[in-house]
């Protein structure tokens, strides 16, 4: 990571003027992830294009026209992912995509190609775009607020903490939904089986009960670390509630 962002910052910012969002935030978190899966980097355009599909048309509000348009992306998208875990099945590498195709717990079995496209597909999605707009926003925060910016430069040990800090007040993801597989009670709220939830992670990261000062993102030193919800947080949780549900659809079965 530090190699191809030192390069980047090389070859695209070297001249003194540079658009930091499309010479830097765009394609480096993709770089970084595609050296994970085992991608070319020339195909950055291609999952960029198909990861922006899903995006709008699961955030945005696309008419008919574009709604369908924006389906066929996402079909392109998952034949993208599906050929990648295809050519990985005959031929293995040293990436992540060929570690899941071996992948193996106990007694449980392999899991399936259609399992392994699933786990790409999703990272092809989540492991880049939530970092382009980190990087996107804390750069427009930290020179907008340029006393921030000057403590940092003053003191790079405070970067983790701003890292945070934005998390906190400017995530990639404000919001995301969830089906509750159970009943259970959250905060005293009773939430029965099968509800679906919209978790607002932005209105979370400002509740004045568990940050001081919520609505102020100027003191990147105070924040301790990890208190915050994120894109991370929820890629994380993903990840281990999904096996955790396969594992106990395979002890059922």
């Amino acid at each position: 990571m530090r190699e191809l962002t030192a390069q980047s910052v090389e070859k695209r910012l070297s001249s003194g003027q540079a658009d930091l969002v499309r010479d830097l935030a765009w394609d480096l978190p993709a770089l970084v992830i595609f050296r994970v899966l085992g991608i070319p980097d020339e195909d950055v355009a291609r999952v960029k294009a198909g990861a922006e599909s899903r995006l709008l048309l699961m955030w945005g509000r696309p008419n008919e026209d574009e709604q369908i348009r924006l389906v066929q992306g996402m079909a392109a998208f998952w034949r993208y992912a599906e050929t990648l875990v295809a050519r990985r099945a005959e031929q293995r590498r040293d990436d992540f995509t060929s570690d899941l195709l071996l992948a193996r717990d106990g007694d449980l079995p392999a899991l399936t190609h259609q399992e392994v496209t699933q786990i790409v597909y999703e990272l092809l999605f989540a492991g880049h775009e939530t970092t382009t707009g980190l990087i996107g926003n804390a750069l427009r925060r930290l020179l907008t607020e340029h006393h921030a910016w000057e403590e940092i430069c003053r003191d790079p040990s405070l970067i983790p903490n701003a890292i945070e800090e934005v998390l906190r007040f400017d995530s990639s993801v404000i919001a995301w939904r969830r089906k509750a597989t159970e009943a259970v009670e959250i905060g005293g709220v009773p939430v029965p089986a099968e509800a679906n939830l919209l978790l607002l992670l932005g209105a979370a990261n400002r509740d004045p009960a568990v940050f001081r000062t919520p609505n102020t993102s100027t003191s990147i030193g105070r924040m301790p670390r990890s208190t915050s919800l994120s894109a991370s947080d929820r890629i994380i949780v993903w990840g281990r509630r999904w096996l955790a549900s396969r594992r106990a659809s395979c002890s059922r079965n």
